[in-house]
């Protein structure tokens, strides 16, 4: 299980930031990728999702954010790749208040 990692950001794509450390670059499935730049030194809070057929990090940019990740991905019928477009929508606040208030819009 990885807690964060701390390396510098080699390549952003549209769901995705590889950041190296030690001359391994490992690919992070992130909410808003152009949150982060290239060349830039960075910590991002993992989660790492073993499969049977996949083993996918998954980067927040804060423990508060990871937190609520993991709580979304509790919900039954709500996996990772569902949750973390729901992060990019907003502020945490606003998302726990949507769900508090049982706005679906």
């Amino acid at each position: 299980m990885y807690g964060y990692i701390k390396g510098k950001v080699t390549e952003i794509e549209s769901t995705y930031i590889i950041v190296e450390n030690n001359g391994i670059g490992h690919l992070i499935y992130t909410a808003n990728p152009y949150s982060f730049k290239e060349d830039e030194d960075v910590k991002v809070y993992l989660y790492n999702q073993v499969r049977e057929d996949e083993n996918t990090l998954y980067g927040f940019l804060t423990k508060e954010e990871k937190d609520l990740f993991l709580k979304l991905i509790g919900v039954k019928g709500l996996g990772c790749k569902m949750a973390l477009p729901m992060l990019a929508t907003g502020s945490i606040n606003g998302i726990v208040d949507a769900i508090e208030r049982e706005n679906i819009l």
